[in-house]
């Protein structure tokens, strides 16, 4: 006696997504025939059948895509950290208590800027 394998059945959950529900069921509805042909053409094998028919159709509500939100709050946040690892970073010496801070030397003076008013005979003649 040969084994025979038990046939067991294959179930296609077939779910359109369309923006008309009509145009969904018609599709939902047509689709089991369309398929059943398909493998009449391929495989010569008629083994299509329809378990439940289509039901109406119900709209999804769109999400909204929050990528360009999430995007511009990643870029943020990076932006952040690297100015303020730029700061920790910077050792300039920029104010009289920079040199106090990093050298541990007191403050002896401090020379002005030269704003272009030159007194004497280095000053540009007119």
């Amino acid at each position: 006696n040969p084994v025979q394998s038990a046939e067991i059945p294959q179930f296609i959950d077939v779910q359109v997504t369309c923006s008309s529900k009509e145009i969904a069921k018609q599709v939902a509805t047509a689709f089991p025939e369309a398929y059943n042909n398909e493998l009449l053409r391929v495989i010569n094998l008629d083994c299509v059948e329809v378990v439940y028919d289509a039901t109406d159709g119900q709209l999804i509500p769109r999400s909204r895509d929050i990528t360009l939100l999430k995007a511009l709050a990643v870029g943020v946040v990076i932006s952040i950290f690297l100015v303020l690892l730029a700061e920790c970073l910077d050792t300039k010496i920029k104010t009289p208590e920079d040199v106090e801070k990093y050298w541990d030397l007191p403050l002896i003076g401090t020379i002005p800027m030269d704003d272009g008013k030159v007194k004497g005979r280095h000053a540009i003649q007119k």
